[in-house]
């Protein structure tokens, strides 16, 4: 009896931790909005787990400004932080822009052409879409491993996750509004390529201010949204 006890309270975390990850990845896609509101009790009861399992494993996702646990039953998705969106903007343009430049003069032909090749294979750069947001994010990054140390790679995928949010939420407000907008990301991130290939400092400067910006403005556009 005490080893299926044991097995059954593995199995309980095991569903609990899933849950709690595939909560995070729809809080960070911006598929929960904030203020969402989510019934703990019921959540507890279809994954067959206790609510103080459930409780503290959401912890993660509180300690991380994602969510809010109110009580023994309720919590709500934690509203965006304007100012750790625009300090973190301010981050991104004082490091990020200067790497880029710096992966472009070094950086070989193959991450190149995994990005290209990403680029090229998706008609648009839908970011409501995990596979084709993470699989650009983690090309981008494959780049740039060419002249970051493992800890200055950290500290920029940290920051760009804090942007990361509010652009989804942006985004998917643009493609309920302004689809005509919506090749611009496609747009900017071909002629990155194309500066990445050429080695322009000067477009690869240009490219990451434009994409930042775009960013930036999205970001906007999710504070109005939500």
């Amino acid at each position: 009896m005490a080893i299926i006890s044991v097995v059954s309270s593995l199995d309980s975390l095991h569903a609990t931790k899933g849950y709690v990850a595939d909560l995070g990845r729809a809080i960070r896609a911006g598929r929960l909005l904030p203020g969402t509101e989510l019934d703990l009790r019921e959540a507890a009861e279809k994954l067959g787990t206790r609510r103080s399992l459930l409780r503290g494993v959401l912890r993660d996702l509180e300690a991380q400004g994602l969510l809010h646990v109110e009580d023994a039953t309720h919590a709500t998705v934690a509203p965006l932080d304007v100012s750790r969106l625009e300090h973190a903007f301010r981050l991104r343009r004082l490091i990020e822009v200067d790497m880029v430049v710096a992966a472009c003069k070094v950086v070989t032909d193959g991450p190149v052409a995994e990005l290209a090749e990403h680029v090229d294979s998706v008609p648009a750069m839908d970011w409501r879409h995990d596979g084709i947001y993470e699989e650009h994010s983690a090309k981008f990054f494959g780049v740039l491993t060419s002249v970051l140390t493992s800890v200055e790679l950290a500290v920029l995928k940290e920051v760009t996750t804090v942007c990361d949010r509010a652009a989804r939420i942006g985004f998917a407000e643009l493609h309920r509004a302004r689809t005509a907008d919506l090749n611009l990301f496609t747009e900017v991130s071909r002629e990155e390529v194309e500066a990445f290939r050429m080695r322009s400092a000067a477009g690869a400067r240009e490219t990451c201010h434009q994409f930042l910006d775009i960013l930036q403005e999205l970001s906007g556009t999710a504070f109005r949204a939500a």
